[in-house]
């Protein structure tokens, strides 16, 4: 199925059957982490056509496994070394659950990524949200529930913390500055898909109506068009701003 050439347990190069890799993974009730770990220590195209649709089937099923082992280096052989990657691994993270996230496992993807807890901790916080909200809106969108829940005496504190990070501010910038910066970050998401306001505005509002309303379901447009916002920074910034802007003005 597939063959790989190290050194002293370095990946060197590697040769595979993508056919077969398919047949494996079709045939597999559950992929393991070490078959997650596997095809990313081997490098395997996951993205390749003919790959992609039955892997994204097997993640969804089970997303747990596959959101370790592309985040750790865990689960891999005695004498195996983790490589340098060549690809940015939000990236293929973001490719399969950034549309797709099945909320019966948000809680625990949430907690393996590092659930705030006490003592309360402003840049912990804001850098956790930031990691959710680079691979999901959907973990976003629960993380900041359950921030709500954990830390209601300082909620608002955190969110605004984390809304003014998403327009590269400092956390005790103003109502005015914030405004600017969110239409400018606007402009730059527009420029860089090449989507005009009105339908980045319209597709951010159909993703958080559909969160509000748990199962409802995308139309195949906006999951296309969410999908190129979540592969610029600046549309993934925008993605999390409005987010936090929605729960900010709930809270006020």
């Amino acid at each position: 199925m597939a063959l790989a050439l190290s050194y002293k347990g370095y990946w060197l190069g590697a040769w595979w059957s993508l056919d077969r890799i398919k047949q494996y993974v079709q045939n597999a009730r559950e992929l393991r982490l070490s078959d997650y770990s596997a095809l990313k220590w081997l490098r395997v195209p996951i993205l390749a056509p003919e790959l992609e649709p039955v892997l994204g089937a097997a993640i969804q099923r089970a997303p747990l496994q596959f959101l370790y082992a592309w985040m750790n280096h865990d689960e891999l052989p005695q004498g195996v070394h983790p490589s340098e990657d060549s690809f940015d691994a939000f990236s293929i993270l973001r490719h399969f659950l950034w549309n797709e996230f099945s909320p019966q496992f948000r809680w625990e993807a949430i907690r393996t990524m590092g659930a705030c807890s006490p003592p309360f901790d402003e840049e912990r916080c804001r850098k956790h949200l930031g990691n959710l909200a680079d691979i999901s809106p959907m973990l976003l969108w629960d993380g900041i529930e359950h921030c709500r829940r954990k830390c209601e005496n300082r909620y608002q504190v955190v969110l605004k913390i984390f809304l003014n990070s998403q327009v590269d501010l400092p956390k005790d910038a103003g109502e005015k500055a914030v405004f600017l910066r969110f239409s400018a970050l606007q402009d730059r998401a527009s420029d860089a898909i090449r989507m005009g306001k009105e339908r980045l505005q319209e597709v951010c509002k159909h993703r958080i109506q559909s969160l509000q309303v748990s199962g409802r379901p995308l139309v195949d447009l906006d999951r296309r068009d969410l999908l190129r916002l979540g592969a610029t920074l600046n549309g993934r910034k925008y993605v999390a701003a409005r987010i936090a802007q929605h729960f900010f003005s709930r809270s006020t």
